[in-house]
């Protein structure tokens, strides 16, 4: 019988960690459990290098998940082996000196996996919002660092810097938090991302072998492309609207009683013929409860790292 699932791929914050960036009970048994089913566990984050670094990671949990990391939403990969990194996919050429050009004086780009910000404000600012460590974040001009930008962080409102980048092939994203615009290059996200990993690296086709777990709005589109997508318990609307399951538990009491064969009976291939009494029969076949099928609703979208 044809393995029903082969991958897993886990959001990094309000996935795996907490609010704290402490890592949430019961997971080392759960990813233990996985690898004895013999799935590989992927790490897929909106996170930076230079972000990935400041989080507290248990190594007996980082020893459960492979050493490649997809970083910056997919938009580079990480090599926890060697500490090699590499870009993906960048922002296009000129872009910093653009938006000095167009008077953005405060922006903080990510190039090669460390950060560099046109002004301390802007590097303190950054610091200050994903509580990372000042030191972490250089100031620099943003056009005269030389190697390609992975993303754009702009202390400024959406629409002027979307206004100002008209013919640049990138997306923008209002970073609420703390009045920024981040960019980002066009075409990228984390489930095409994570299809090409998979391909470059385990030969693998798509994504129908891997159950994808997450809760952020950049975690929605990854959710609606693997075969499950799971929303964690405390997920963004747009992460619940795109999943097959809605965890009413912790993330580790599931994956500790993860049945796959009965899981991927209880959600169809087509999805469009899933019902809530489907999977609400989910609990039963697992012998613990486990969550609801997602409401068909998008709501207001929470940020996550850049």
């Amino acid at each position: 019988m044809t393995e029903p699932f082969r991958y897993a791929a886990f959001d990094l914050d309000g996935t795996l960690l907490d609010a704290n960036g402490d890592a949430l009970p019961g997971l080392t048994a759960g990813l233990t459990r996985l690898r004895d089913l013999g799935l590989v566990s992927i790490l897929i984050t909106g996170r930076s290098l230079a972000s990935l670094r400041a989080a507290s990671l248990d190594e007996e949990l980082l020893a459960l998940l492979e050493p490649q990391v997809l970083i910056s939403d997919g938009d580079a990969v990480f090599d926890r082996r060697c500490g090699s990194f590499r870009q993906t996919c960048a922002l296009p050429e000129g872009l910093g000196s653009h938006l000095l050009e167009k008077g953005f004086e405060d922006i903080v780009v990510e190039a090669g996996g460390d950060y560099y910000a046109s002004s301390r404000r802007a590097a303190l600012v950054l610091a200050m919002a994903y509580r990372l460590p000042r030191a972490v974040v250089s100031i620099g001009p943003p056009d005269q660092i030389g190697i390609p930008l992975g993303r754009a962080v702009v202390l400024a409102e959406h629409c002027r810097v979307r206004a100002a980048l008209d013919g640049f092939r990138c997306v923008t994203r209002r970073l609420t938090a703390f009045g920024a615009t981040l960019i980002h290059p066009e075409g990228t996200g984390k489930s095409g991302s994570l299809a090409a990993h998979l391909f470059a690296e385990f030969g693998e086709q798509g994504l129908e072998r891997t159950i994808a777990f997450g809760d952020g709005p950049n975690d929605a589109g990854l959710l609606a492309a693997c075969r499950i997508g799971i929303a964690m318990r405390e997920g963004a609307a747009a992460a619940v609207a795109a999943a097959d399951l809605h965890l009413t538990e912790s993330l580790g009491e599931f994956l500790q009683g993860l049945a796959p064969q009965r899981l991927i009976a209880a959600v169809p291939a087509d999805r469009t013929e899933t019902t809530d009494s489907c999977v609400r029969q989910l609990p039963r076949h697992l012998d613990r409860p486990t969550g609801t099928r997602s409401s068909p609703f998008v709501g207001q979208a929470r940020d996550e790292r850049p």
